[in-house]
């Protein structure tokens, strides 16, 4: 049994099987087909970062720390989807039921990302950092 099988796939007395599967995927395991159209998507969102980035539609820096007093002046958030809002890298609604959220507070707007385009987002970011020597 590879590290990645789902747990109902276990070895009957097998007790041990559990404890190597990586508990991060345990809870998304889905069938190798969806993480073909899975990893597709995000190659997708991907170049929709890259081509936002380049037309100037999309920051790709953190906000600057608030000035004074934090409470009711954060500018890193991260909230439920209250009200029909944008993904700010893929461009999809964010379903009210989303929970995770992460918010982006700059002086002139607010940029929102589902939790997944958040972590290819900041992958970009990171590319285009300088690398300190």
């Amino acid at each position: 049994m590879s590290a990645v099988d789902p747990p109902h796939q276990s070895c009957e007395g097998d007790h041990h099987t559990f404890g190597r599967l990586n508990a991060a995927r345990v809870d998304d395991w889905r069938p190798d087909v969806d993480r073909k159209d899975e990893r597709m998507k995000e190659l997708e969102i991907q170049q929709r970062i890259r081509e936002k980035r380049r037309a100037g539609l999309l920051r790709m820096h953190l906000p600057a720390p608030p000035v004074g007093d934090l409470p009711a002046r954060e500018t890193i958030r991260i909230t439920r989807a209250d009200e029909q809002h944008f993904c700010s890298a893929c461009g999809e609604p964010i379903a009210p039921d989303v929970t995770n959220v992460f918010e982006l507070v700059y002086s002139d707007g607010i940029q929102r990302f589902h939790p997944r385009c958040k972590e290819l987002w900041d992958d970009e970011r990171k590319k285009q950092m300088p690398r300190r020597a």
